[in-house]
């Protein structure tokens, strides 16, 4: 049996409630994960590409081992290499440094050109 409140039935108005605190959600929801509109430097005519090399750089002064052999071709040995010559000759000042490590060639200074950087 349902009571009536000034002629409208008591669960109306709990449905109406609940179906208007849902909607709410639902919409503040949306604006909180909607990307905004004008970021700046962005122009949506002219979107600039993103590589996953861009997104894979490793800085060569800091990088552990894992980081290292997530460039292309560096295995074990050659990471190892580098983190002791950094360990003996301190940070390196330019990535041609590195033709001076024995188990790097110059092949795979090109393989890696665009991931590593020196901050």
């Amino acid at each position: 049996m349902e009571k009536k409140v000034n002629g409208v039935e008591q669960n109306g108005k709990r449905m109406a409630a609940l179906a208007a605190a849902a909607l709410a959600a639902v919409v503040l929801g949306a604006l909180l994960f909607t990307p905004p509109l004008f970021q700046p430097g962005y122009d949506p005519l002219n979107p600039q590409p993103v590589t996953v090399q861009g997104l894979l750089r490793v800085e060569l002064n800091t990088a552990d081992e894992a980081a290292l052999r997530s460039l292309p071709g560096l295995g074990e040995k050659k990471a190892r290499a580098i983190l002791q010559y950094r360990a003996d000759h301190g940070p390196f000042s330019s990535l041609e440094e590195l033709a001076q490590i024995s188990a790097v060639t110059s092949k795979d200074l090109e393989a890696w050109d665009g991931y590593l950087y020196i901050e």
